[in-house]
């Protein structure tokens, strides 16, 4: 059975994907969230394409001890296709349950029965995910639509008395920025999701550690940029990013007397000043 996103639920997800939209009724409520774990599978298989990475069983050593996030990824979108995987479920390793659902899915569609994938075979898989589940779907507009995020910023309104280790706040490691509540942060460079915390309200001051909700994204190995005080994430742990994607809405969560974004850029795990490098990392939504 071809599960189809209409016009109307494509809009839904852009305006959620974008933060235009966070009010729902139940029944759109229902049908989004059903739509953006599919949108999440086929993206997830994308990026997994543009790696230049080769999944198998031989290829991921520790396949059959530690969870893989790119392997659940492949098993996610296996299932959805409708092959069949271990008993137990999506468990993030390449064994050779998994290794036969991959060997069934390339001779469903023409490919060499290896139970590898490589760039090739996950491109192929992406097509499949478009062609099956996703007709109505395509994957440039939200390409277009990040992009258009990106160019639809406005300039970084610092607050001097609440720079990084002034004379006032000697032990505040991270640098603040004016913003209203609700307003969108948008990531200006790409990397991996390694931490997210929610749940927490306005009000008490320790949540998350004095930070409330945040994010914070992996850009390569020695940097990391740390996203505070928000009223909502917009991203998932472990999950690859680009620019144009939202980070999340400004707020008051935690240890904080008003709304704004507190930013910390870290550099080999020591936090520095971010000032200088704030406007290269993310931007504050104009819309």
């Amino acid at each position: 059975m071809k599960v189809l996103i209409n016009e109307t639920q494509f809009k839904d997800l852009v305006d959620i994907i974008t933060g235009k939209k966070t009010i729902l009724s139940k029944d759109e409520e229902s049908d989004t969230e059903t739509s953006s774990e599919n949108l999440d599978i086929l993206t997830g298989i994308e990026d997994l394409s543009k790696s230049g990475k080769e999944y198998g069983n031989d290829q991921v050593g520790t396949s059959l001890i530690d969870q893989d996030p790119d392997v659940e990824k492949i098993q996610t979108a296996l299932q959805f296709l409708g092959y069949s995987l271990p008993v137990w479920g999506i468990d993030g390793k390449f064994g050779p349950e998994t290794e036969a659902a991959v060997k069934n899915f390339e001779e469903s569609v023409g490919l060499e029965e290896d139970g590898k994938l490589d760039s090739e075979d996950l491109k192929k898989m992406t097509d499949e995910l478009i062609k099956g589940k996703f007709e109505d779907y395509d994957l440039n507009k939200i390409q277009k639509n990040k992009t258009q995020s990106l160019i639809n910023t406005k300039p970084l309104s610092f607050n001097p008395s609440n720079g990084f280790m002034t004379k006032s706040r000697p032990g505040h490691k991270g640098v603040d920025y004016k913003a209203k509540k609700g307003e969108k942060i948008v990531l200006k460079q790409g990397g991996k999701v390694k931490r997210v915390h929610t749940g927490c309200v306005e009000g008490p001051k320790r949540c998350g550690g004095g930070y409330g909700n945040f994010v914070e994204v992996q850009h390569d190995p020695e940097t990391l940029t740390r996203y505070a005080h928000l009223t909502e994430p917009n991203m998932k742990s472990g999950q690859e990013v680009s620019p144009g994607d939202i980070v999340g809405t400004v707020g008051n969560t935690g240890h904080s007397f008003g709304a704004h974004l507190h930013f910390e850029f870290e550099k080999n795990g020591k936090k520095i000043n971010g000032s200088p490098y704030a406007d290269e990392y993310f931007g504050m939504s104009l819309d």
